[in-house]
């Protein structure tokens, strides 16, 4: 399929065929029940963490592994940088890879700034914007569908944005030479996935500064999963491959 399938289009079904693959692993893995005993205890709202307080819709927060969300806890390792954004001056978001809306919503509420969002599947982005319109920041948020190396460099040519990319391997061609050059005010946050752990670095060390953020699986306990049986703090933490790292690429101003 690959080989006859023009890039963008197998790229979205790819993405599509993923997110399928995954919710039937959270039913087999017991996560998708266990965030339903969550949210009939204690709601769709994100308890701590940079978020606190950001609300999901029911049907959006249990179609993902729940609990670390809620709890506050999901992506752990990049609350420090998170931390940053609010004295960085941005002139936008650029999220893209955004799914139900976790950081596009949840940076809009903490910036009060454009957040452009994209993502290739459609189910997503009804989520996100569904989450947007929850959490009284419509206003703030722009859904698309398919970035293209094109329409990145189109909205960070001249400003200072924050690029947020989560694409699932995507992100080898979408930060190309031709682009980079339209972000060289801007500041990244780049989930890496196979050999862009390798080439991003390269192609970004001579304009930024760059931190490699490993993930490490760790939380605090979370007493409330107690009443949900012994085995239950395992939710946690999201469930990842342990290699998984971030660029944090800041910008040499």
């Amino acid at each position: 399929m690959q080989a006859c399938l023009p890039a963008r289009a197998f790229t979205v079904l790819q993405s599509y065929r993923s997110r399928n693959h995954q919710q039937r692993w959270f039913r087999q893995t017991g996560i998708t029940s266990a965030a339903q005993d969550w949210v009939g205890h204690y709601g769709c709202e994100v308890r701590s963490g940079p978020f606190q307080g950001m609300v999901y819709p029911a049907a959006s927060i249990l179609s993902r592994q729940a609990i670390p969300i809620l709890l506050g806890n999901y992506e752990r390792e990049l609350h420090p940088v998170i931390a940053t954004f609010s004295q960085a001056n941005y002139a936008c978001v650029i999220d893209i890879g955004c799914a139900e809306g976790y950081y596009c919503v949840g940076l809009a509420r903490l910036l009060r700034l454009p957040v452009y969002a994209f993502d290739t599947d459609f189910r997503e982005r009804r989520f996100c914007r569904r989450m947007a319109e929850l959490n009284q920041v419509a206003k703030w948020v722009r859904v698309r569908g398919w970035c293209s190396p094109r329409s990145l460099a189109h909205l960070g040519h001249g400003r200072r944005a924050l690029v947020i990319c989560d694409c699932e391997g995507y992100e080898t061609a979408l930060f190309c030479s031709e682009v980079l050059p339209s972000l060289a005010q801007s500041d990244l946050c780049i989930e890496l996935h196979g050999e862009a752990q390798r080439l991003l670095p390269s192609r970004l060390e001579v304009s930024h500064r760059l931190t490699l953020i490993p993930f490490t699986g760790t939380a605090p306990a979370a007493p409330e999963l107690d009443r949900m049986g012994p085995d239950a703090q395992r939710f946690r933490r999201e469930i990842r491959n342990s290699d998984q790292t971030w660029l944090w690429a800041q910008v040499r101003l």
